[in-house]
């Protein structure tokens, strides 16, 4: 399980990812990115564990990929 993220420019900005439906409750994952390019974040064992949803708040220029398992 992972993320690959895109940035298209070099503006900074932070990807926040929250364990809810919208942009607020708990914060699981915060991406400091400023580099334009794509890379991979790949956790280890069982990753990431959503107990209420999944919501991203992403930079502009920014997309993301969230890949999941759902159990």
């Amino acid at each position: 399980m992972g993320l690959v993220v895109t940035h298209k420019t070099g503006a900074s900005g932070n990807i926040i990812i929250y364990d809810n439906n919208a942009a607020s409750g708990n914060v699981l994952i915060e991406v400091d990115e400023s580099v334009a390019g794509t890379f991979d974040i790949v956790f280890p064992g069982d990753g990431i564990l959503y107990e209420t949803g999944v919501h991203a708040a992403l930079p502009a220029n920014t997309s993301l990929t969230i890949f999941y398992q759902q159990g």
